[in-house]
């Protein structure tokens, strides 16, 4: 049986050349760019503290005296300036939460 043909070699580069790049397509703007690139995104707007603390009271309690507790150590924790969740609260931060609870359970 005949001997198979030997792959032909590609064609010799002169030397010190390098091989063709295929074109590169034009840059686009950055903001296009981005866009290509990322679906849209909404970027989230930052809770008022009041409303996290009473959305998280909400969640957890179900009647003003079964939150007293909660608001309580939450008045603690802003009369000595510690941050709730890594976030900082004030005693009006405390006060909005449990009027905004308040009414929710009236």
């Amino acid at each position: 049986p005949p001997e198979p043909a030997e792959p032909a070699e590609p064609a010799a580069l002169p030397s010190g050349s390098a091989p063709e790049a295929p074109p590169v397509p034009p840059a686009l703007p950055a903001a296009e760019a981005k866009q290509a690139d990322e679906p849209e995104q909404r970027r989230a707007v930052p809770q008022a503290m009041s409303e996290f603390l009473a959305q998280r009271v909400l969640g957890r309690c179900n009647s003003v005296e079964s939150a007293e507790k909660f608001f309580v150590w939450l008045r603690e924790q802003a009369q000595a300036g510690e941050h709730i969740r890594g976030r900082p609260c004030t005693l009006e931060d405390v006060a909005l939460a449990e009027q905004r609870c308040k009414e929710e359970w009236a």
